[in-house]
């Protein structure tokens, strides 16, 4: 392997994670990352946390200052790949300068989902990806200013909790029946909406954008149900997978670029992760995920190919949030059919459980508060083991017994 060459186009958590893993197999190769944004990788969940809040003065790096030097990586800050030439094996980047590669590891992310409406062009309408968004935002995050957030999901009520805290007046702005539905259930999400509102946040639901209004830079938005006075909009409805250079290139994708559970793309020596890659999932089906958990288990499958020792790693989704105070972990699929069966309460001061069962076994479960809980609750989530109700509701049963009479 020493005269290879291995090409990572992306330097998020998917592309350095990659980097890392290959490092640690000991690869005697070259390894190139290419970082389009120009900052030293950063940690993205904290955008919408304390780094908005002021609370830390920048998002914590990925990994240590010294790691390319260490790992002998050779790192292309504010390089951007502009063409692939799978045939050639090349990237053209935006200078026209172009690099070779024996392998390529595809790692673009995603990119947030525009809002089609008129005024949506005016200043101060923002989106949140990337370290410069939150810094704008941040910018313009004054006690007393009224935002509004077009989009009551993870990244919506995230941010609506931070900066309900820091004294802004808050609107959330949903099109679905509940906040968080599809990643944390109905249940769930009107719990948490019922905490953001005591925080003096107005969640309007079942509500549609149609406009957005001011001379030069946002005053209101317009409803099919409401005008809403504002200062700031944060569109957060969602992301797309950031595949144009893949299916410029040919490279087979549909919601992502397509790849088996070792991670490689209809190009065999062409590789995809994180949440730009569409994904197989361990239960059936296939679909981009790109939460820290999931994205690190897919690099591990990536380098493994790379250095010719595949291992295969459907994925099962998995992912955590901090909302309102509650921290909130999840295994699986939480919605979806069968039944939803509880250990603890939402209304008590207590660790809360929620599992989705169908057929006798546990495909997902969601856990409020519950740290100590959850380690073994996932693991019998993942394992989709045979459960039955007395034990799963019954917070004296000790979870891990049942993992060790599996």
């Amino acid at each position: 392997m020493k005269d290879e060459k291995i090409l990572i186009i992306g330097a998020g958590l998917a592309g350095v994670s990659v980097a890392h893993a290959v490092g640690m197999r000991k690869y005697d190769g070259e390894v190139i990352l290419l970082d389009e944004e120009g900052r030293f990788p950063y940690d993205r969940p904290s955008l919408s946390k304390d780094y908005l809040k002021g609370k830390i003065d920048q998002s914590p790096f990925l990994v240590d200052i010294n790691f390319f030097q260490k790992e002998h990586v050779l790192y292309l800050s504010g390089k951007r790949a502009v063409r692939l030439l799978p045939s050639e094996q090349k990237v053209i980047l935006d200078n026209d300068e172009s690099l070779s590669y024996s392998k390529l590891v595809i790692a673009t992310g995603m990119i947030p989902r525009r809002i089609q409406v008129p005024g949506s062009e005016l200043k101060n309408v923002f989106y949140l990806r990337t370290y410069r968004d939150a810094t704008e935002l941040k910018s313009h995050m004054t006690p007393g200013r009224k935002i509004v957030i077009l989009g009551g999901g993870l990244i919506g009520c995230e941010v609506a909790s931070t900066v309900a805290d820091m004294g802004l007046d808050v609107t959330i702005v949903e099109s679905r029946s509940e906040l968080l539905e599809c990643a944390l259930s109905a249940k769930v999400g009107a719990w948490l909406r019922g905490l953001l509102e005591r925080k003096g946040v107005s969640v309007q639901l079942n509500t549609q954008l149609r406009e957005i209004r001011g001379e030069s830079r946002v005053e209101k938005i317009i409803t099919d149900k409401d005008e809403i006075p504002c200062d700031l909009v944060l569109v957060s409805i969602g992301s797309i997978p950031n595949d144009a250079l893949a299916r410029a290139a040919g490279l087979k994708c549909d919601n992502g670029i397509l790849v088996d559970d070792c991670g490689r793309t209809s190009e065999p020596n062409i590789f995809s992760l994180g949440d730009v890659a569409n994904w197989p999932l361990k239960s059936g089906g296939r679909r981009p995920l790109g939460t820290y958990i999931n994205t690190q288990q897919e690099a591990e499958a990536v380098a493994a190919t790379l250095m010719g020792t595949p291992m295969p790693s459907p994925q099962v989704p998995k992912f955590w949030t901090d909302i309102a105070g509650q921290f909130i972990q999840v295994t699986g699929d939480i919605n979806g059919e069968g039944e939803y069966w509880e250990r603890g309460s939402l209304n008590q001061d207590t660790p809360y459980l929620l599992f989705r069962v169908k057929e006798g076994r546990a495909l997902a479960v969601l856990a409020a508060n519950a740290s100590k809980d959850y380690s073994a609750a996932s693991r019998i989530a993942e394992a989709q083991m045979p459960v039955t109700r007395d034990t799963i509701v019954d917070p004296a049963v000790n979870l891990r017994d049942l993992l060790r009479k599996k």
